[in-house]
């Protein structure tokens, strides 16, 4: 009985000493070497994490685990990092979850998932792409690919660059970045970008207002929409367009570009068709409930 009790004992003292494998509630501390263009899996069901990019080519986790986690799986497969806080799948209402620290190499891409987690991205070069249920999301000198969405949470963007693809159910989408290709649509929530020069823009808000300042470039594509919700159009300096605006009953339409004069139709409708110098890109612009306002550099 005594020899048995002292197997279990090494046997237990095995499997803690076991890397990259940790239990609820515990601290870790932990970390692998990576390379300096991999690719960083993130999987952590509540809680908050923060990930920053070092120069190290080492990956680091440090924080604690959620007070229900089974365990951390920290692993390498090839050029990705996975990192998993795994809990059951059963009533997860209680306790605290993760709070977690990830160093990565600023080269790698980011690839994270949640269910109720608030995540905070920066000083990364390799891009993300992130999925949240419900938790904010904050970005911050993020470049390459900003690909992001969440069902109830907000998105904060700043400093970053690369094509973007933003998406909310219920939240709000605040961004000060640079991309040549940006889609950003909420059904209910704001939009409020700051941009430099685009090619392509889609911004669409069903309750919510849409407003952005920037440049579009010639040759390119601007396409805004709401349903409930004004429409705001910033340009840095004069632009070559073909302009076309449409409100429903109850709308106007602010045009503080050119002279070109608003079309009043029935029923208590706005419309206006403008050409603005070369007309070699596309503006179109509808509400069915809310105003849109043009606004020019001088």
């Amino acid at each position: 009985m005594k020899l048995l009790s002292i197997n279990k004992t090494i046997a237990l003292a095995a499997v803690l000493s076991l890397p990259g494998l940790a239990f609820a509630g515990e601290k870790v501390d932990e970390s692998l070497s990576a390379d300096a263009d991999g690719v960083v899996e993130i999987h952590n069901v509540r809680g908050k994490v923060r990930v920053t990019g070092w120069e190290n080519n080492t990956i680091e986790v440090k924080g604690e685990l959620d007070d229900l986690a089974e365990k951390l799986i920290f692993e390498r497969q090839g050029k990705v990092i996975i990192i998993r806080v795994e809990i059951p799948r059963r009533n997860i209402n209680h306790g605290d979850g993760s709070n977690l620290v990830i160093k990565i190499p600023k080269g790698n891409r980011v690839d994270f998932n949640g269910v109720s987690s608030d995540f905070l991205i920066e000083d990364v070069n390799g891009g993300m792409d992130v999925r949240i249920v419900s938790g904010d999301i904050d970005i911050i000198n993020v470049h390459k690919q900003l690909y992001v969405s969440a069902v109830s949470g907000d998105i904060t963007i700043k400093d970053s660059s690369g094509n973007a693809k933003l998406g909310t159910v219920s939240g709000d989408i605040k961004g000060t970045f640079t991309s040549t290709d940006i889609s950003a649509d909420t059904v209910s929530g704001d939009l409020r970008l700051h941009l430099a020069e685009f090619d392509s823009l889609t911004a669409n808000s069903v309750n919510g207002e849409v407003w952005v300042s920037g440049q579009l470039n010639d040759s390119g594509k601007a396409k805004c929409s709401t349903v409930n919700g004004d429409i705001t159009l910033a340009f840095d300096r004069a632009i070559n367009a073909r302009v076309k605006v449409k409100t429903g009953p109850g709308g106007d339409i602010n045009n503080k570009i050119s002279s070109d004069k608003v079309e009043h139709i029935f029923p208590n409708q706005q419309k206006l068709k403008m050409t603005l110098g070369d007309g070699s890109a596309v503006i179109k612009i509808g509400t069915v409930n809310g105003s849109v306002t043009l606004k020019g550099s001088n």
